[in-house]
């Protein structure tokens, strides 16, 4: 059941040109309320102008810790990205929903598997979190993460995910696919979707050869994936969430000149500022889902 409960804003700090990474205290009394598996999201409630509104968000960090760490992808006219990440500040309170989600793998130091990821743009949130869980808990497994975004301006959570590179030199590796900044290995330029698949697996063996896939990105991308991985590697479970762009309300042209128009009124939202998507994992279940 989804509880809220007011978290004090510890940081909130830029790490792309058009995103910013949150983070909130969890006091000890609410430690057993917010534990929570990698890949699982929170949902955010805020009154922006008189008006209640949700949002949810993907925990960045891995399990274990007295902090959330949220990635807010700044939209454009978006009304709770804006107000996360350019009003809150260290010391404010923020309502936050007791974490949900059902995008997850089993864990266990026993495994020795080859996990690859595919990540687009803000799907990067709960692969890292999954990424860091995975290597720090099954030491004997390794970890393929392919990243595509537009630009290196644009790719949230560098830092983090070259820093887990240098932690598990020897069992993470991350490829980043740019779609409007050319890169010297030709492969890797282009749209993270089902014709990039098979063009990585003839480079990358373990593309095709994995014990465990993991999606996260725009419905599209995470189709594509999804079927080019089947095509390749039909045994494997596939896990993946979806997300899709907020669409606005239409101006209603009847209102009184000078008045208003509510963009982006009150839903509840899977992602980060994001429609409720849906998640499947390889039993191909149906349930709500969030990812981005």
């Amino acid at each position: 059941m989804l509880e809220f409960h007011p978290l004090k804003v510890a940081a909130v700090e830029r790490i792309a040109e058009d995103a910013a990474c949150l983070t909130v205290e969890i006091p000890s009394a609410l430690r057993d309320a917010f534990a929570f598996h990698a890949g699982q999201y929170v949902t955010v409630r805020r009154m922006i102008e008189g008006r209640e509104e949700r949002r949810t968000y993907s925990i960045v960090t891995a399990p274990g810790g007295g902090v959330l760490k949220l990635g807010i992808r700044l939209q454009l006219g978006g009304r709770m990205s804006g107000e996360l990440a350019s009003t809150l500040r260290p010391g404010d309170l923020l309502d936050v929903g007791t974490p949900m989600g059902r995008f997850r793998t089993s864990i266990s130091a026993d495994r020795e598997h080859s996990y690859v990821a595919f990540a687009a743009g803000s799907g990067i949130t709960p692969i890292l979190s999954l990424a860091t869980d995975i290597l720090a808990r099954e030491p004997r497994s390794r970890f393929t993460l392919i990243y595509g975004n537009r630009s290196i301006s644009r790719t949230m959570f560098l830092e983090e995910t070259l820093g887990l590179k240098n932690r598990y030199i020897d069992r993470f590796s991350v490829h980043f696919v740019m779609s409007r900044e050319p890169q010297q290995t030709e492969w890797l330029n282009g749209r993270i979707d089902g014709h990039k698949i098979r063009e990585l697996a003839r480079h990358m063996p373990e593309v095709s050869s994995a014990d465990e896939y993991l999606i996260c990105g725009p419905g599209d991308m995470v189709d594509e994936v999804r079927n080019a991985v089947k095509t390749l590697n039909d045994s494997a479970p596939i896990r993946f969430e979806r997300f899709a762009a907020a669409t606005p309300r239409p101006v209603d042209n009847r209102r009184t000149a000078g008045s208003r128009a509510r963009i982006g009124a009150r839903h509840h939202f899977r992602g980060h500022g994001r429609p409720a998507p849906q998640l499947r994992d390889g039993a191909e279940r149906r349930v709500g889902a969030r990812c981005r």
